[in-house]
């Protein structure tokens, strides 16, 4: 009778199999359950600060790394000569004199070439690869120059008369200057106006100084808008003690004999700044002198105070009529720019302004006072 209760066919032992299953699941959760419950919560506390301390330390390691690059970057940028460029028209040499790696600068092509245009400074910096302390140390020569025709921010076209001040208004450059220093041409090719650059001339020739950038802001006719615009490139010499010496001598008249009479100057440095003198056709600055091989900083300071300069003994060039055999006798002109310089005769006729040389890439902006003591038009 009661074996009856006690057998089951396949499909009801199926059932107590399962039942039996879910039963034993149960009473496990439950003894997990309350295992959970008698954990210490200082426990978790714990825990969450010891996540905390990791995190905190994956920061401080991502910031550090970020410092060690910033530094690498200040240091690299402290050994070039940085100038304005338009990032819509350098070419990759020139993007290497600003620093650039050329995976960097493929990077630009390749982004120009598909139609990409940088329309404000702040499109280069979406450039992937380029560093936002690279951009913040490039940002300040930038130089984009607008296309014609454009929009102006209402959608409306600009005025003819907009458009025609657009045309006729001269290419400028801008480039490190010292307004102490710079001649009248150097002024025009920063976009100054003719009678802006002569009022600067005037108050120079009346005893006018500029001790700090900011004191451009006494040139009445320039506006502030415009000198704010070159105030990142203004570097000012210092001025020489006043300290008078018992004697000066002129560099581009004296012989080795009245050279040697300085102290600090001998048989060498005697022969090499007059040898030195006939091959650039005469100093504009006595700051060339550093040019010389083997003249040291140290006998530099030293002999400076005994020297003046006469820029009107330079021996000039004609730009319009020199071949390139004479041309690249100069310290200053190699066979390239010589070449180019021919070339461009031949082509489009003589030059009209020594700031042509700059236009068309034959010289770079920071080199143009230098190598404009030496030319004429005529």
């Amino acid at each position: 009778m009661w074996k009856e209760y006690f057998v089951f066919n396949r499909k009801e032992q199926k059932g107590i199999l399962s039942l039996i299953a879910i039963l034993t699941l149960i009473i496990l959760i439950t003894l997990f359950l309350d295992f959970v419950d008698l954990a210490d919560d200082n426990d978790y506390e714990s825990f969450n600060q010891d996540v905390t301390a990791f995190v905190n330390t994956l920061e401080v390691d991502e910031n550090y790394a970020e410092n060690r690059l910033n530094r690498y970057i200040l240091a690299r940028y402290d050994t070039l000569e940085l100038f304005a460029f338009d990032p819509n028209t350098l070419d990759k040499e020139k993007w290497k004199l600003l620093g650039l790696t050329n995976k960097q600068i493929r990077t630009i092509e390749n982004y120009r070439q598909k139609g990409g245009r940088f329309v404000d400074k702040d499109d280069f910096k979406k450039i992937y690869g380029i560093r936002t302390k690279q951009f913040q140390l490039l940002k300040p020569y930038i130089d984009i120059k607008q296309t014609k025709n454009k929009r102006r921010k209402n959608k409306k076209f600009a005025s003819y008369k907009d458009l025609k001040t657009e045309k006729t208004a001269p290419k400028h450059e801008l480039f490190r200057f010292d307004p102490n220093q710079a001649s009248k041409d150097t002024f025009l090719l920063l976009g100054l106006s003719e009678k802006q650059a002569n009022t600067i001339i005037n108050y120079r020739n009346k005893g006018g100084k500029f001790v700090k950038p900011s004191d451009l802001l006494k040139i009445r006719r320039v506006s502030k808008q415009k000198i704010n615009e070159l105030l990142p490139y203004v570097r000012i010499a210092e001025s020489p003690k006043k300290a008078l010496p018992v004697f000066e001598v002129e560099l581009n008249t004296a012989d080795t004999a009245e050279l040697k009479k300085i102290k600090g100057i001998g048989n060498y440095y005697a022969r090499e700044i007059v040898w030195y003198r006939n091959k650039l056709g005469g100093y504009f600055n006595i700051n060339q002198l550093l040019e010389i091989k083997k003249m040291r900083k140290k006998t530099f300071d030293k002999i400076k105070k005994y020297l003046k300069v006469d820029p009107e003994k330079i021996r000039k060039m004609n730009l319009n009529t020199i071949e390139i055999k004479d041309l690249t006798k100069h310290p200053y002109f190699d066979y390239s720019k010589a070449k180019k310089i021919v070339e461009y005769r031949k082509k489009t006729g003589n030059f009209t302004d020594l700031t042509q040389l700059v236009e068309m890439n034959i010289i770079l902006p920071n080199d143009f006072e230098k190598i404009a003591a030496y030319l004429t038009l005529h």
